[in-house]
Formats: structure tokens, C-alpha cells, sequence
């Protein structure tokens, strides 16, 4: 995200963005539609692809062989996405444990994740 936050943001009045984060709407609205994938509706699409072998730093961490495309025999896939930009809770949860090793040893420990 260009400018990460209120995904609402993108639909507020022309130039109001500008003036938040510094990116007009039409820089915040994605012009191809995007959708994270699984593991399990990923790997059959890339497993489909022709072509030749990817080089490798075009590849990634799933146990196939990465092709460069395109396919042959017609084969198409249908995406259906209806994304929908709407306000929710959002939660931050922060916590202190205690460790075992004296003050001048100890170092601190950051977890993130995302819901």
C-alpha cells in the first residue's frame, strides 16, 4: 500500500489524499484487480505454465518448477473479486515478558503479525 491506513482514504475528494499521504486518488486505486492467493489455489496455476524455466531469482519458495509462460491449449483461469473498502477495529496487542538473563545481558524481542 502507497499510503497505509483507512483503506476509505482512496474515495475521499479530489486532492484530500494529496494532502493526507502525499498520492492522488488515482495512485491509490490498484488499475489491474489483485488478490492474495494460497498455497493451494496457487500451485496449480503456476504448475499449468509453459515456456521456459524461470532464471533463478525469478522464483519463489513453492516446491515446482517456475516457468516464464504462456501456456498452450487454451487453458484460462476466472477471477471473481469483489473487494470492498470498509472501516473495522483494528488491534494492537502489546506485552511484556519477563526473561531470565540480568539486565546488562538482556535483548529485546519483537513478534509481529498480521490478522
Amino acid at each position: 500500500s502507497l499510503c497505509p491506513g483507512d483503506p476509505a482514504r482512496a474515495y475521499l475528494p479530489p486532492g484530500a489524499q494529496e494532502e493526507l499521504c502525499g498520492y492522488n486518488q488515482s495512485e491509490l486505486i490498484p488499475n489491474i484487480p489483485t488478490l492474495p492467493l494460497s498455497y493451494a489455489d496457487a500451485a496449480p496455476l503456476l504448475r499449468s505454465l509453459g515456456g521456459p524455466v524461470a532464471p533463478p531469482d525469478f522464483t519463489g519458495a513453492l516446491n515446482l518448477t517456475y516457468r516464464l509462460g504462456p501456456t498452450s491449449g487454451g487453458l484460462r483461469a476466472h477471477l471473481a473479486i469483489n473487494n470492498s473498502f470498509n472501516k473495522g477495529p483494528v488491534w494492537n496487542v502489546i506485552a511484556r515478558v519477563p526473561g531470565t538473563l540480568p539486565p546488562d545481558l538482556d535483548q529485546p524481542v519483537l513478534l509481529g503479525n498480521h490478522r
